[in-house]
């Protein structure tokens, strides 16, 4: 039952990062490749037009946040107040426990896990001249945040050794793996916060 709402945030945070990851690499990149962007930097200051652009790419998935968040909880309202849903479905839907800590970690490291996730991909997308160049240097940033399911069982099952306090403060797989703690219960409240 503790699960169910931590364990929505990491959904959301893999929904987000597989929908704007690559969005964001390759419109960082596009703007050096493409000739318009001369025509504009010839009025526009090159920092103006690209501090822009990545502004607009976190607004999106600051909305894609909210678009995928805002039905659910919409749904779990009207599925519990004002449907008359099987009783197998309804006691589903009761065990969900809303807890503050557990909902403001996970609504924190998804909004900080995001940014920082996309400030690693606008960094690998302003280094390189072309998006295939990037890519290579994007992969990186996915299997970063990828890491923690490898070590899953360790990170639910509260060991707290040096793997998983390693995996809970290096900067590409600390937003999963405090996800992961979040969401089995084990990510006490001094950790989440220096996290």
């Amino acid at each position: 039952a503790q699960m169910i709402i931590p364990g929505i945030f990491l959904a959301v945070f893999f929904i987000i990062m597989v929908v704007t990851g690559n969005q964001t690499l390759v419109a960082t990149t596009e703007e050096k490749e493409n000739r318009i962007a001369e025509m504009i930097l010839t009025t526009v200051k090159a920092k103006t037009l690209i501090s822009g652009k990545i502004i607009a790419l976190v607004v999106l998935g600051f909305i894609q946040i909210i678009a995928l968040l805002a039905p659910i909880l919409i749904g779990y309202v009207i599925a519990t107040k004002y449907l008359n849903l099987p009783p197998v479905i309804s006691e589903f839907l009761k065990l969900a426990n809303f807890e503050f800590w557990p909902i403001f970690f996970g609504a924190t490291l998804l909004v900080f896990g995001f940014l920082l996730t996309t400030g690693f991909t606008i960094l690998a997308g302003s280094l390189f001249p072309t998006a295939q160049d990037a890519a290579q240097f994007y992969t990186p940033i996915i299997l970063g945040n990828m890491l923690p399911f490898y070590f899953a069982g360790a990170i639910v099952a509260g060991a707290g050794g040096v793997i998983v306090t390693f995996l809970s403060y290096f900067p590409l797989s600390a937003p999963v793996t405090l996800l992961l703690r979040n969401m089995a219960g084990n990510l006490p409240l001094y950790e989440g916060l220096l996290g």
